[in-house]
């Protein structure tokens, strides 16, 4: 009986680590391995077509003037993103809009060294209220100096974006 228990509790240890070990490739453990995963037709997250056009930004206001939320695909320039998991974009429109960019229930990520280049988003703009504890959070991802974190004081309106999908463009 004591042999029959001891091999239940070595095959049990055994099916517990293969399954954290399989487990564990869901998740980045290295600094050196992106957190983006990207899809087979070149795209992170859910896939989408590229229009042939954009909506500039008068289009865009003009939609979050009447709805909440506004499903739009935007094409811009990555101004900053996220050092730490390439979890939110700083994106800038041709025509100057400025969008704060997140990923929809955190499902997919982008490069993390991506600023300068152009990116394709598809997903919904709107408008938020960012507290200063958020703004300040987002500085350090952003690995801002201690002086321009400690000068963020104010709260802020800000345009946003989440995303449901995007390319990066070479």
């Amino acid at each position: 009986m004591k042999q029959i228990t001891s091999i239940l509790l070595v095959l049990i240890a055994i099916t517990q680590c293969a399954i954290a070990q399989k487990s564990s490739k869901n998740y980045y453990t290295s600094k050196d391995k992106e957190y983006a995963k990207q899809n087979k037709d070149g795209s992170y997250g859910a896939s989408f077509t590229i229009p042939a056009s954009f909506e500039n930004k008068q289009q865009i206001e003009d939609g979050l003037s009447k709805n909440e939320y506004y499903s739009v695909m935007i094409k811009g320039t990555c101004q900053s993103v996220c050092q730490t998991k390439g979890c939110w974009l700083n994106v800038q429109t041709e025509d100057g809009l400025d969008l704060f960019v997140k990923f929809k229930g955190y499902a997919f990520f982008l490069p993390r060294d991506i600023a300068g280049k152009t990116v394709i988003l598809s997903g919904s703009a709107y408008y938020e209220i960012i507290s200063v504890e958020e703004l300040k959070h987002y500085a350090e991802d952003a690995k801002k100096s201690k002086e321009e974190i400690d000068a963020i004081k104010e709260p802020r309106k800000r345009l946003r974006y989440e995303a449901t999908g995007g390319f990066v463009l070479k």
